[in-house]
């Protein structure tokens, strides 16, 4: 135990030597879960759940052009139900593939135990090293890669994106990664990158090359990507018109798995335009338009997405075509913030919608109210020996639960 203690010391003491910073915070999240009712098979049956999130992070650089960064979590997390609804969760892909290794995440139960009501994960989520020269930065190690300019939807941002449904948004989600940054000018840079997944193996894996230029006032990306043995080409664009901020980006999509029989699932297309605006510094609003072309227009078919290759990679979890995004933040006072997001899916018609209010209570110290409500037709469950004809959709957010959420949250 003495030679523990003295082993942390020694090594506080090695980081406070250098140009260091160590900060983190703590959340927690208390749900409510109000799952749709299927006609004849499941009926509604409100959940709770209270997650907390323990999260220490740190760097230091010995020298000017070397940083090591480091962060790491842990999560206590309580659940009355695991029960898992239809349409919520249809996005499986899980954004470790593309770590070579890890840490075991389960720290309660083991893998041994029967999986209860509590259980306790962990997450070592940077530990990256950051060398920088006079042409070039060069990040090695578990980092967080993020691609787009899209404000709600990103067709180009494939290895680990959010969710639209996602409670905490706040830190990228890290990969294995070896990143080149080399700067060409004023707001104009190279990226290049590999990213090796599990056991180095080629469907977990990811290269990209990203180009970003500025010309005209306006910044301009090119991407070329393969993820996942499938391959995307992707650009966007952002620039300010009259005052007001405008975004196009796009991506084409080249799976690996080719469907002689069916032609529109060999190549698919997404793309996101939009605006935004501050009104006065207190009122910002945005409205963006994403367009799915792996989705269905029809809710009836949405179950066959789940055989495209585009879903099983991870690339998109939008089940329809074309959807409509927009919000608005309301400074109502300056401690005192109310915001309002909607997803909206044309083709059903339905929508997912998000009102939050916050309140700054003290420095570093936030609370907030919200919810995730889902509306639109329901989906029917007909008993059936044919398991096609089993679950009916009758829309897309009509079959995601309403969640009821309260979040408490404290930066050091």
């Amino acid at each position: 135990m003495r030679t523990t203690i003295c082993s942390i010391l020694l090594t506080i003491q090695f980081l406070f030597a250098f140009d260091s910073d160590i900060g983190g915070y703590y959340k927690n999240f208390l749900l409510v879960q109000n799952y749709p009712e299927y006609e004849g098979i499941l009926e509604n049956s409100p959940t709770g759940s209270m997650n907390n999130t323990f999260r220490l992070e740190s760097s230091f650089s010995p020298w000017k052009s070397l940083s090591f960064n480091f962060a790491y979590t842990l999560s206590p997390q309580i659940s009355s139900n695991n029960r898992i609804d239809f349409i919520s969760n249809s996005y499986n892909f899980d954004p470790s593939d593309y770590r070579i290794g890890d840490i075991e995440k389960s720290l309660y139960p083991s893998s041994s135990d029967t999986c209860g009501n509590f259980s306790i994960v962990q997450n070592l989520d940077r530990l990256y090293i950051r060398m920088s020269a006079d042409f070039a930065d060069l990040y090695i190690g578990r980092q967080p890669i993020a691609f787009g300019s899209a404000r709600v939807n990103c067709p180009t941002d494939v290895i680990a994106p959010f969710t639209f449904g996602e409670l905490d948004k706040e830190e990228r989600y890290g990969v294995d990664a070896i990143r080149l940054n080399i700067p060409l000018g004023v707001m104009s840079e190279i990226d290049v990158g590999y990213v090796p997944g599990k056991n180095f193996k080629d469907e977990n894996s990811a290269m990209f090359l990203r180009g970003k230029f500025y010309l005209a006032k306006t910044d301009f990306s090119l991407l070329g990507l393969r993820f996942r043995e499938d391959y995307l080409l992707g650009f966007d664009l952002t620039r300010s018109l009259g005052g007001a901020g405008f975004w196009v980006e796009n991506a084409f999509i080249i799976p690996h798995k080719i469907y002689p029989e069916q032609p529109s699932q060999n190549k698919e297309y997404k793309a996101s335009i939009g605006v935004d605006y501050n009104f006065s510094g207190r009122i910002y609003a945005f409205c963006e338009y994403h367009y799915n072309g792996a989705g269905e227009t029809d809710a009836a078919d949405y179950l066959n997405n789940f055989e495209k290759t585009v879903y099983l990679d991870g690339a998109t979890y939008l089940m329809g075509q074309h959807y409509i995004a927009s919000g608005f933040m309301y400074q109502i006072t300056p401690l005192i913030t109310f915001s309002f997001q909607e997803l909206a899916n044309l083709c059903d018609p339905s929508v997912s919608a998000t009102p939050i209010i916050e309140y700054n209570i003290a420095q570093d110290i936030y609370i907030s109210l919200g919810a995730y409500l889902g509306i639109g037709k329901k989906g029917e469950i007909n008993p059936s020996s044919d398991s096609s004809s089993l679950l009916k959709l009758g829309s897309e957010y009509g079959n995601y639960p309403d969640i009821y959420f309260s979040s408490f949250r404290i930066y050091f």
